[in-house]
């Protein structure tokens, strides 16, 4: 998810506050107990699924997939930074699709990464 993250907004440690920088690593905190639970548990508002949503309607998914820069990944701390501009497509379409779903169903959606 860091690479998606990477590719989106060029930043892996946060949010940029953008609807792309909210569609893998933002969302508000959810209270729960103290333990380590890793980046999360997080969530959208089905406002903020829908902003996201439009924002990767209008990501130049085939422009990025070809400009990505897999060195400057690599120095982000990305984890296996280099991939095939067909590979980021398809997992750009996949987090699209996941995102257009919670848009037609109405939901929030619950961001979580350990």
């Amino acid at each position: 998810m860091a690479l998606l993250a990477f590719m989106l907004t060029g930043n892996v440690e946060r949010s940029d506050g953008t609807a792309l920088g909210e569609a893998i690593l933002g969302g508000e905190e959810i209270d729960g107990d103290e333990a380590d639970t890793g980046y999360g548990p997080r969530a959208l508002s089905p406002a903020q699924v829908r902003s996201v949503a439009a924002a990767l309607e209008e990501f130049p998914i085939e422009k990025k997939a070809r400009e990505f820069d897999s060195t400057a990944a690599d120095k982000a701390g990305i984890y296996v930074a280099k991939h095939d501009p067909e590979e980021l497509k398809e997992y750009s379409v996949q987090l699209r699709s996941f995102y257009d779903d919670a848009v037609r169903k109405g939901n929030t959606v619950l961001l979580w990464i350990e």
